[in-house]
């Protein structure tokens, strides 16, 4: 009788060390990734401003803005693209305001706007921008172009290089979605391979889906860490955690609730 009335306590031991070892190697293997890899991708950039340009054509009554091609950050570290648009009446008259009175000719105005901040759009963030504390105002310079320079072909390249940018970008997101949705099918058929071994009793072989991955798992560290590399593949890390403790509680439930109870 105290035999058989030991066996539900050895039977708990065995549940709670196993399922301690099991989270314990797991959780190890996150923690040593975490600490080898993020000090040498968790660095900082620091980003040159957007360009912000303006084509006035200037005669001795006034200056007109012929169009606007304006750098916006993008997605990627440091990355920007270009976007192309007329200038709305009172915008023209913030900057022109600015710039003062000058003589009769062809002008680029190129406002440099800090890469973090919110690049002004329309009159009232222009204003907000130009009267900014000295260290977050842009920064303002005028250039002379040749009085022979036409400015529907100059527009055309700016629109060109805009249209360039919009393509970049589509492929960026191609690019990010791909290897999230490649990381998510390893994902699973690693998950997959390990729950037929455990319903098959090889648990020797567990070490090849669990390094598989965690590989993908480091992966996603380094995304979630690097400010060059893709970002989105980076969910994959917090997925696999979750993953990892479906596996777990799999194995525990495998191991000892679903075996006979004369094995113990």
């Amino acid at each position: 009788m105290r035999h058989a009335a030991s066996r539900p306590l050895r039977r708990t031991l065995k549940l709670v060390m196993s399922a301690l070892q099991v989270i314990i190697r797991q959780t190890w293997f996150a923690i040593l990734a975490v600490l080898i890899l993020f000090p040498h991708t968790a660095s900082a950039l620091s980003c040159v401003g957007v360009n912000d340009r303006f084509f006035l054509k200037c005669s001795e009554a006034r200056c007109e803005v012929s169009f606007r091609a304006r750098e916006i950050p993008s997605f990627g570290a440091c990355a920007r693209r270009v976007v192309v648009e007329a200038v709305a009446p009172d915008t023209q008259e913030v900057l022109l305001t600015r710039i003062g009175r000058v003589k009769p000719g062809l002008y680029e105005v190129t406002l440099v706007h800090r890469f973090y901040s919110e690049p002004p759009v329309n009159a009232s963030e222009l204003q907000g921008a130009l009267n900014a504390h000295e260290l977050r105002a842009p920064r303002l310079t005028v250039r002379d172009l040749a009085s022979d320079t036409n400015f529907d072909a100059l527009r055309e390249q700016w629109e060109s290089q805009s249209r360039k940018d919009g393509w970049a970008l589509a492929g960026y997101w191609g690019i990010e979605l791909l290897l999230l949705s490649v990381a998510l099918y390893v994902t699973y058929r690693a998950t997959s391979a390990y729950r037929k071994r455990l319903r098959t009793k090889m648990p020797r072989r567990f070490i090849g889906p669990v390094l598989l991955q965690f590989c993908v798992f480091v992966v996603g560290l380094l995304s979630l860490g690097s400010q060059t590399g893709p970002a989105l593949v980076g969910l994959i890390a917090p997925v696999l955690l979750l993953v990892w403790l479906y596996e777990s509680v799999a194995y525990l439930l495998q191991r000892f609730v679903r075996r006979p109870v004369n094995e113990f």
